[in-house]
């Protein structure tokens, strides 16, 4: 057909092709793809199996899309938004709170601000910024401890890369010139640059307002705090979660995140490469996990 807009509670058999616009009012049901040369709005609480369009592709409030949402202009899932697929879009993404995907491809990905969530407040510097140097450069045995390293944990290898033996939380921030890989998690504190990759089979927490410019890579979960920066690619073989603020960028090329678990966005994130899930990627809101980190925290000083 060409441009139409069609009324809600309507159900379309067979493959749509629509030379212009389109629309849909809420509830519509389409049994075959959609496919569109111009701008696209599918309505609320409406289901396809797939819908691809050479324009802007508008997903609206709980609409399904049981496998791939593509498009050439701007892509916009509307909160609830639901996509079984790939959500691809040619120029931005836009992921409101609770909507989801398989996987979210785009120069740039955005999740909405939140103007009635402010972050609990910092509490400040935690000291000056102590270097971690690579294998074989001088370093200052003393800032190492006073930053949280165990000496007899920390070996330098054959491989030009650090090995720490065990969990390790630093206590102050952290200049890492040197790759680094771990037998447990890892703690970092706000105010970090990270230069080089880093590995563990735990978790990974960077602190707020971290940069990271080398990879990470955790077999627990990896999360990245408030206003934290990453210029290369992340991945978790279980949960990656990115805090309200966070900005993925690379200076040549796009950044990739994967996770086997969930990969949540917190308000205000901003991503310009490719994010997968073998679960779903999903947008929500920061304050429902800053309040779910103070009850487990008002938990454990109960116990």
């Amino acid at each position: 057909m060409e441009s139409a807009r069609i009324a809600g509670g309507q159900t379309i058999d067979g493959c749509l092709l629509v030379r212009g616009d389109f629309a849909c009012g809420p509830s519509c049901r389409f049994l075959g793809p959609v496919y569109v040369a111009g701008d696209c709005e599918i309505g609320k609480g409406s289901e396809l199996p797939a819908v691809a369009c050479e324009g802007r592709l508008i997903l609206g409030q709980s609409a399904r899309v049981s496998g791939s949402a593509a498009s050439a202009g701007a892509l916009e899932l509307r909160p609830g938004a639901r996509v079984g697929g790939e959500a691809a879009s040619g120029t931005k993404l836009a992921l409101g709170f609770h909507a989801l995907a398989k996987a979210a491809a785009a120069p740039e990905i955005a999740t909405p601000g939140n103007p009635g969530f402010s972050a609990p407040p910092s509490g400040g510097p935690s000291g000056r910024v102590i270097t971690f140097p690579a294998p074989g450069e001088p370093y200052s045995r003393g800032l190492l401890r006073l930053a949280g390293v165990d000496l007899a944990r920390l070996y330098a290898t054959e491989a030009g890369y650090w090995y720490y033996d065990g969990e390790l939380l630093l206590r102050k921030p952290v200049l890492l010139r040197g790759r680094l890989r771990l037998a447990g998690g890892l703690y970092v504190p706000e105010g970090s640059l990270l230069d080089e990759d880093v590995a563990a089979e735990g978790s990974i927490y960077i602190g707020e307002g971290s940069v990271v410019k080398g990879c990470l890579r955790a077999a627990g979960d990896l999360t990245l705090g408030p206003g934290a920066v990453f210029q290369a690619d992340l991945e978790s073989d279980q949960m990656v979660r990115l805090c309200s603020g966070v900005r993925g960028l690379r200076p040549a090329g796009p950044v990739r995140v994967r996770a086997r678990g969930e990969l949540a966005l917190e308000d205000g994130v901003l991503v310009r490469g490719r994010l997968h899930s073998l679960c779903r990627v999903f947008a929500e809101a920061a304050g429902a996990a800053w309040a779910g980190r103070s009850r487990a925290a008002g938990e454990a000083r109960g116990r």
